[in-house]
């Protein structure tokens, strides 16, 4: 259509299968992910000391922080959940109205939810391929 624009895509392409996959014609695509980059999550150092000095072979995933705190948001839930129970029957639908109560600060910054379960605190990144390599877009 002789249009000349960048290409752009979520975080499922945001993978360096896709650089190698597409070479030069790679170089300016945009894909954006969920949350901040490490170097822009201060909050996150003390989840990756705690991460390394574990030794896991595998290093943390840029999801690590997130994941660290979406778990630690279910433990603050589960109090409310299981109520003196061992397993409650409608676990699932109470604990979606539990997750909306929490609240606190974590690896990843301030974790609280709505009453749908969506983060009150949204961040992404956006990344663009420079030099054959996904950097983060400023």
């Amino acid at each position: 259509a002789g249009l000349d624009l960048p290409l752009m895509g979520g975080d499922g392409m945001k993978d360096d299968a896709f650089i190698k996959a597409a070479g030069e014609a790679g170089e300016g695509v945009l894909a954006s992910t969920v949350g901040l980059t490490d170097a822009k999550m201060t909050t996150a150092a003390g989840f990756h000391a705690a991460y390394d000095a574990a030794g896991f072979a595998d290093p943390a995933s840029p999801y690590g922080a997130y994941a660290y705190d979406a778990a630690n948001a279910i433990i603050r839930a589960l109090p409310a959940v299981l109520n003196g129970q061992s397993k409650p029957i409608d676990a699932r639908t109470i604990l979606s109205k539990a997750l909306a109560t929490v609240s606190f600060d974590g690896s990843s910054g301030k974790v609280a939810f709505d009453q749908y379960g969506d983060t009150l605190y949204p961040t992404f990144t956006l990344y663009v391929v420079k030099s054959g390599s996904w950097t983060p877009f400023s």
